[in-house]
């Protein structure tokens, strides 16, 4: 068996070649890569212009991840859409405006924005005694009381009190903690905070496991996303017993059937991953315990008659190879793979 470790590249199947041809051949190269089975490289998706991302490609082993500019937030598509900073709790002291990846602050009536561009200050100055608790503003001769974001005006029109933003049901997607003035979203195991603040995104495992060249399944396995965690699944070219990826056997019935003289047919097998197996001639059973097998054809007849020959290989599944002969004949097939 000339397939051994490290025959084929991590992941691809190797096969035999039965005699009388030699050496092995391997399978394609997984999903991400090109090459001869023997040898693959990763493809640059970015490079290529063959990613879908709209903005940011980030080329990994294998793959690739997109990602986007300041003030978008990716898609599972690989677009980016805007992000309303003012949907969140913004920097803004007063007003917020939205534009197209980014946002300006504003001020109400009575209030200028400071050069910080965030804070307000009011236009003329109340007195000492106006007992506003956060900000106030004169507005002919009238004093008035404001609150800072996070808070609202308590019946006394003075004194602000914190506002629970998490009893707003678009608060948060998930999780939601309240704080004196704000508020923190937060996102259940296998989810991350998106950039708005509010919503959760399903963290990609895989990909950050790839880009950070970690590995979360064992040699025989890939990795497999699901919506808030992962799982491992067999890699191509192997199957999943009890639990455990493997590769599978190949069960290949190698038989030589030659006349013998006479009125005989011997019948020589070699077998591999053999556990049960079993031959019929012409329908009635015929022992095959062990290779190789001479029959007598004596009383069978002139003409054409049949040997078949049944295998139970390892994994429970079976197939059989089926032998038409004369009196005067010479066949070779090859169970499994070919026949001649």
């Amino acid at each position: 068996n000339g397939c051994v470790e490290g025959s084929c590249y991590h992941g691809v199947q190797c096969f035999d070649i039965p005699a009388p041809g030699m050496g092995i051949r391997c399978g394609p190269c997984p999903k991400g890569y090109t090459g001869d089975g023997q040898n693959c490289i990763g493809i640059d998706e970015c490079a290529l212009n063959s990613s879908l991302c709209q903005q940011l490609c980030i080329d990994v082993l294998g793959s690739y991840s997109c990602d986007c500019f300041d003030g978008f937030q990716l898609e599972p598509n690989g677009t980016c859409v805007d992000v309303d900073e003012c949907s969140v709790t913004s920097d803004c002291q007063q007003l917020c405006s939205n534009s197209i990846g980014s946002y300006t602050c504003g001020c109400m009536p009575g209030f200028l924005l400071s050069e910080d561009g965030h804070s307000c200050s009011g236009v003329s100055t109340c007195s000492p005694q106006n007992n506003c608790t956060h900000l106030c503003t004169r507005m002919n001769t009238t004093e008035l009381c404001f609150c800072s974001p996070g808070y609202m005006l308590a019946r006394d029109n003075r004194t602000c009190t914190d506002l629970n933003e998490c009893l707003l049901l678009t608060a948060c997607e998930q999780s939601c903690t309240n704080t004196n003035g704000s508020f923190v979203c937060g996102c259940r195991n296998g989810f991350k905070l998106g950039v708005d603040g509010r919503a959760c995104e399903d963290i990609n495992e895989c990909r950050e496991a790839a880009i950070t060249n970690t590995q979360l399944c064992s040699n025989t396995t890939q990795c497999l996303n699901l919506i808030g965690g992962f799982t491992c699944t067999c890699v191509d070219g192997f199957l999943n017993i009890s639990g455990q990826c493997v590769a599978p056997p190949s069960p290949l019935l190698n038989c030589t059937v030659i006349p013998v003289a006479p009125g005989g047919l011997n019948m020589s097998c070699s077998v591999d991953q053999l556990v049960v197996f079993s031959c019929t001639l012409d329908g009635s059973p015929l022992p095959c315990e062990s290779f190789p097998i001479v029959v007598n054809l004596t009383g069978l007849g002139t003409g054409y008659h049949t040997i078949t020959v049944k295998v139970f290989n390892t994994f429970g599944t079976s197939s059989q190879t089926t032998i038409t002969f004369g009196t005067s004949s010479q066949t070779t097939i090859t169970f499994g793979t070919s026949s001649q």
